[in-house]
């Protein structure tokens, strides 16, 4: 079922929001994660193995980000994406050493994988074909502020509270992004599929 200009509407706005509010903390903590490697007694060698192993993940799953949003759906991928990682946020809380780091670093680059092709599917199917690059210019304003606004508050809750508080408000916005994103409708694609 073709959704009207308003559902299409709301659900832009709603989506927007899950974008910023997702983005702001996970973005915000992510130059800040060399220094806390730092406080738990990493090399800057030690520092580097940690980044590459965390990040390898990223680029093996890469190719399987396409794959997974056809088969399960957009939503499913965009709303599985939080909630992985607000559990490697978790985890990262209880860390207590580097090599420690890495499985759960891993698990909060893994989103950007698997998720990536969902959020710019799901983007083109918010609006018509002529406002694509108006939309797209709102993503990017949304996620920019949100980074911005991420920058400055992460280093707060770092200076303030400590990394363990950090780590834990970051999961907590993802899991308010993916209740968010539990609000949005399956994309045509996969309804087109089911019929």
């Amino acid at each position: 079922m073709e959704r009207n200009a308003d559902e299409r509407s709301l659900e832009a706005t709603l989506y927007l929001l899950s974008i910023g509010l997702g983005n702001s903390l996970t973005t915000g903590l992510q130059p800040l994660i060399p220094y806390y490697l730092r406080t738990i007694g990493a090399t800057a060698e030690q520092l580097g193995t940690v980044l590459a192993a965390s990040r390898a993940s990223v680029v093996a799953l890469l190719p399987l980000g396409g794959l997974l949003t056809d088969l399960l759906g957009r939503k499913k991928v965009l709303v599985l994406s939080p909630l992985i990682l607000s559990l490697g946020h978790v985890l990262l809380s209880y860390t207590t050493s580097w090599y420690e780091t890495i499985l759960p670093l891993a698990l909060t680059f893994l989103p950007t994988a698997i998720a990536g092709p969902a959020t710019f599917a799901y983007m083109a199917e918010l609006t018509s074909a002529e406002k694509y690059g108006r939309f797209y210019g709102f993503y990017f304003a949304v996620f920019n502020a949100a980074t911005v606004i991420g920058y400055l508050a992460a280093g707060y809750l770092a200076e303030q509270y400590g990394y363990r508080v950090l780590f834990l408000a970051t999961s907590a916005t993802t899991l308010a992004t993916a209740a968010i994103r539990m609000g949005l409708r399956e994309t045509r694609a996969k309804v087109e599929k089911r019929s």
